[in-house]
């Protein structure tokens, strides 16, 4: 067995009218860097017109694994009918379900297991494009002088389905998403400051350090005061924010597919574009971080985007992911998603404390947060708006005065 996966995921971006921007994700072959056809075929017939092009990408690199594990075994999807007879309950339970539980971040196999929701995942993706391979085929016989084969070709999707159904890890990795508890909030708010001497985003005095250290910050804040996604943050540029007035606001838009965007492994805003308010603290902190520290970065003025790296180049995920990591070793099991469950339980803690009726409290929920449904439309009364702004204002200073000992 090969130490290092045959195949590779990557992505190019569209430069063709009407499709200017867009990223697609590829599979490839390493030795060869020939798309491999059909996983490419099931991307783009199945899944491009509904995914978003970060999720065909994960998708596609579950898929690598199949491969590899399928050269592994010499078995090949180009002949779909011999696959039915190789590929039995057996050899799916001892052989391809521990493969696909593997660590293989790496590219190469690690023993570590990965999370159950991430076996679910996989195991979903490899169910799903099993059956379409093996529908492709059947379509291809002819019912009228090959029934037979249409008939086992039917009863072989029924099967397999149902075997990967049976694998299926019950339940999920962790027993509840829990967001930060108020001492962790009281310890990161801490740790993120700049002149914090357990900050862990760098020691250096030099102006570009002090930029990105001020940037982590600010893009912690951010995510405790609305729980936005991280491509929803990555989005964000200087033009979104309004820092001065009465009313200091916050847009997060949607962007997909942006020309403008350098970035191949562009973030995706998954939730509903959106106007938040900011309190005069965070929009204080936004407007020294705009006009103090963003211009410290080479080439700032080159970029729309709020979040810049050290090259000035937008701030990609894996390098907001690594802002997080540097926090781990002090707050344990921290990540993104963690301040966006701490948002959402400090807003219920609000709307219960204030009275808000609950049916009310998920409408103000699912605005803030730009869940996808049905309830935007509420939100174009002026007093619904006021409603929610009252809301977000509450549960930032809930959030952000922990620092003052004041009480929640």
């Amino acid at each position: 067995m090969g130490s290092s996966c045959p195949f590779v995921v990557t992505r190019i971006i569209m430069r063709g009218a009407g499709n200017a921007g867009e990223r697609m994700p590829m599979i490839l072959r390493r030795s060869t860097r020939v798309p491999v056809g059909s996983a490419m075929n099931w991307a783009l017939g199945t899944l491009r017109p509904s995914l978003a092009s970060s999720t065909i990408e994960r998708y596609l690199r579950h898929l690598a694994l199949l491969q590899w594990w399928i050269e592994n075994e010499e078995l090949t999807l180009d002949e779909p009918l011999a696959l039915i007879d190789a590929l039995t309950p057996s050899l799916i339970e001892t052989g391809l379900r521990p493969w696909l539980g593997k660590d293989m971040s790496a590219r190469k196999v690690k023993k570590l297991a990965v999370d159950p929701e991430e076996i679910r995942e996989r195991l979903t993706v490899v169910r799903d494009y099993i059956d379409w391979v093996l529908l492709s085929a059947q379509r291809g016989l002819s019912v009228r002088t090959q029934a037979q084969e249409c008939l086992a070709v039917e009863a072989a999707r029924h099967s397999i389905k149902s075997n990967f159904d049976r694998l299926m890890p019950v339940g999920s990795g962790s027993s509840e998403k829990l967001g930060l508890t108020k001492a962790e909030v009281v310890r990161l708010l801490e740790i993120a400051s700049p002149s914090s001497s357990e900050n862990p985003w760098g020691r250096g005095a030099s102006a570009e350090m002090v930029a990105l250290r001020a940037r982590n910050e600010l893009a912690i804040r951010l995510m405790l005061a609305f729980g936005p996604r991280r491509g929803d943050v990555l989005k964000i540029h200087t033009g979104d924010v309004k820092t001065h007035g009465a009313e200091p606001t916050l847009w997060i838009r949607r962007r997909p597919d942006d020309p403008r965007d350098p970035r191949v492994w562009e973030p995706n805003a998954k939730t509903e574009e959106r106007m938040l308010p900011l309190d005069m603290s965070l929009a204080r902190l936004l407007d020294d971080y705009i006009q103090e520290y963003r211009p410290l970065i080479p080439g700032h003025k080159k970029s729309p985007y709020l979040f810049l790296s050290a090259s000035g180049l937008p701030l990609s995920t894996r390098a907001f992911n690594d802002v997080f990591a540097a926090v781990r070793p002090l707050i344990p099991d921290f990540h993104p998603h963690r301040l966006r469950h701490t948002h959402n339980d400090r807003l219920i803690e609000h709307c219960k404390q204030n009275g808000v009726p609950e049916k009310e409290t998920i409408q103000h929920a699912k605005y803030i947060n730009g869940w996808l449904g049905d309830n935007t439309g509420i939100y174009t009364k002026r007093s619904a708006r006021e409603a929610a702004r009252k809301i977000s204002m509450g549960v930032q200073r809930r959030v952000f005065e922990l620092v003052e000992d004041v009480p929640f």
